[in-house]
């Protein structure tokens, strides 16, 4: 009987582990496409700032874009699939993050308008980018924080 019993325990522990492993390995991917998406995201943002600035023209910023395309839509992609699954608990994470990345379409949206106006130096806009990327730094710091807290839970025995 003794062994049967160890049998069922030994069973529960091996499962509970690979249980662990199996969600640990999706926090992990998780947090590299949420990481992938917000350096994207402030990559694209700070070739704009160039062109806010009248460092760029609008055309060299789009050629460097085109250039530099790494896969954000793959990374975000990715990230909703993993929260929905895995990490509900991490919706609210995804959720501020879209904001912030609505909030900076907005900006460029605006910052077009007023370049085709011929306003080539616009601080206003600038200014909008530069405190979106300061938000964007405080959300991967909060996600990290997060993804820690979650790591955590799952070091349990075995």
């Amino acid at each position: 009987m003794s062994g049967v019993v160890s049998g069922v325990v030994t069973h529960k522990l091996n499962q509970s582990r690979d249980e662990r492993k199996f969600r640990r390995q999706r926090l992990e991917e998780v947090f590299v496409a949420f990481m992938g998406f917000t350096k994207d995201l402030s990559l694209t943002w700070m070739r704009m700032l160039t062109v806010m600035q009248g460092h760029l023209d609008y055309i060299q910023a789009l050629d460097l874009e085109i250039a530099a395309r790494s896969g954000d839509a793959q990374h975000l992609d990715k990230l909703d699939m993993l929260i929905v699954l895995y990490w509900p608990e991490m919706t609210p994470h995804l959720k501020r993050l879209m904001a912030t990345r609505d909030k900076g379409g907005d900006a460029i949206i605006r910052h077009k308008e007023r370049y085709t106006a011929g306003h080539r130096h616009d601080q206003k806009s600038s200014d909008a980018i530069t405190a979106l990327l300061h938000e964007l730094d405080q959300l991967e710091k909060d996600f990290a924080a997060a993804a820690r807290a979650e790591a955590v839970k799952l070091q349990g025995v075995g």
